[in-house]
């Protein structure tokens, strides 16, 4: 039972991480907000990336855990 919601969740980020991933090139390539993307993407990226910047040793903590959560998607 675990195993599956593991898996299940592991693809669902899996997902998210490319959907993320083709929002931003497809604002880098078009050079604004796209429409059916439904936002700034990268706007909100660097929101995320400045709180983390802003939390000192709080948001490194963040990060450290963020990358834990997604080392295996990322290599």
């Amino acid at each position: 039972m675990l195993g599956k919601t593991k898996d299940f969740l592991d693809g669902l980020i899996e997902v998210g991480l490319i959907l993320i991933t083709i929002a931003v090139v497809f604002q880098a390539v078009f050079g604004s907000v796209i429409p059916f993307v439904g936002g700034d993407v990268v706007y909100n990226l660097m929101a995320v990336l400045n709180q983390f910047g802003d939390g000192g040793f709080v948001g490194l903590v963040g990060v450290a855990i963020i990358y834990y959560l997604l080392k295996d998607h990322l290599g």
